[in-house]
């Protein structure tokens, strides 16, 4: 067995969170292109206000959008009175489960975990399966969903595993 050194919480969150806002920035592009609509126009803000209102989308999704995208299944009338937020709200998890399954596909890891030289293995230190990365790239973005509570077992694991690491037994370690 090689030897090998877990990645840290905070290179783990680190990686994430940079996959989330690529994720959020994603859904922005995908929803005005889908809308067919100037988002300057609509919001009536200048170029130099853009970078903070593409910010509050980002925050938006990252935060406030597992919350939201509940109560838009359960409030039809929502979709009517803001139809782009509502579209950018349902597709905030289609682009975040094809940006992972994509990045995984390609590179063997998202563009956060290379950038912070972390990489996903099976926990008898092999190249985990294409079947498990699909398996823990759903779970990972369900878990989202799930108020973050499956990242909570990497506080407590040995391995520092989340729920859907030992669901798919794959370890993250440095590279």
């Amino acid at each position: 067995m090689l030897e090998t050194r877990l990645a840290s919480t905070d290179k783990r969150i680190t990686a994430l969170s940079i996959d989330y806002c690529i994720c959020s920035l994603l859904s922005v592009i995908f929803t005005t292109v889908l809308i067919k609509t100037d988002i300057i126009t609509m919001y009536k803000i200048s170029y130099e206000e853009l970078p903070f209102m593409m910010m509050n989308f980002i925050i938006f999704s990252f935060i406030l959008s597992p919350k939201l995208i509940f109560s838009l299944i359960m409030d039809v009338d929502y979709m009517n009175k803001f139809p782009i937020q509502s579209v950018f709200l349902l597709c905030i998890p289609l682009i975040e489960l094809f940006y992972f399954i994509l990045s995984q596909f390609l590179f063997k890891r998202t563009i956060g975990e290379i950038l912070q030289k972390i990489i996903v293995i099976s926990s008898v230190n092999k190249e985990l399966p294409i079947f498990s990365f699909l398996v823990r790239s759903i779970l990972k973005v369900l878990s989202k969903y799930m108020l973050f509570i499956p990242f909570i077992f990497a506080l407590f694991t040995k391995k520092k595993q989340t729920l859907y690491d030992i669901i798919c037994k794959s370890v993250v370690i440095e590279n």
